[in-house]
């Protein structure tokens, strides 16, 4: 009897496939169809649960980085004047020009902050290495910063002075300040070309008194903020 329609067939017309019997008609369409390789390979790749849900795959976490901490150095005061001369320009260019330098103090802190950050890049280029600067040394730098600032500061003032002041009282003026008032204001940010010359040097010793302090600590400010 044929597996498929299960009409009687004979010995003569029978098939004999896979162990089954089957008539004439059915026989060749009962002959199942090979499977490459390469559909094999597919089908088990496709059946794999790791390849149908690679999310549920555990990750390994990365590993954590590793910040090597800085080295703090005692930097002997000679090699700190050029970065101090630099953060002195920094400083005090804007503390020397009129009206600008009403941020005296954010200028010079600026300026102490710059010259300790050159600092440490400094002997960390030519250590080869991450270091740190001392707050000792970095107050060092950043009072050098603010010497060199008072003599920058002092001669941007003494420009101005010199050349522009009728121009500045004229301004002030015409703003709607007074003469009485706009001639002192004047004079605490610019240098007045009529003071004589012990007045000018007074004012220009109270500035490398004052200046230096303000640069100290920003100076000392930058070694706690490169100390890791």
């Amino acid at each position: 009897m044929c597996k498929e329609c299960n009409k009687g067939v004979c010995t003569e017309c029978a098939a004999d496939v896979g162990g089954f019997l089957y008539c004439t008609a059915h026989a060749g369409s009962s002959v199942p169809e090979p499977e490459y390789p390469e559909a094999q390979h597919a089908r088990a790749v496709s059946e794999s649960p790791q390849k149908r849900h690679p999310a549920s795959v555990p990750r390994k976490p990365a590993p954590p980085r590793k910040t090597v901490p800085r080295t703090r150095i005692h930097v002997p005061a000679v090699s700190l004047i050029l970065p101090a001369v630099v953060g002195g320009i920094i400083g005090g260019m804007p503390s020397g020009i009129p009206f600008l330098n009403f941020l005296l103090l954010i200028w010079l802190f600026m300026g102490g902050f710059a010259a300790t950050v050159l600092a440490i890049l400094n002997e960390g280029s030519r250590l080869h290495a991450r270091v740190g600067l001392r707050g000792r040394d970095g107050a060092i730098a950043g009072a050098l910063s603010g010497f060199a600032a008072a003599f920058v500061a002092f001669t941007f003032s003494a420009f101005f002075g010199v050349n522009y002041w009728g121009g500045m009282l004229s301004l002030i003026v015409s703003l709607g300040l007074n003469q009485g008032i706009a001639e002192p204001l004047l004079k605490l940010v610019s240098v007045d070309p009529n003071l004589d010359v012990a007045w000018l040097a007074l004012k220009l010793a109270l500035s490398c008194i004052i200046m230096p302090v303000i640069g100290a600590a920003g100076g000392f400010a930058a070694t706690r903020l490169f100390r890791n």
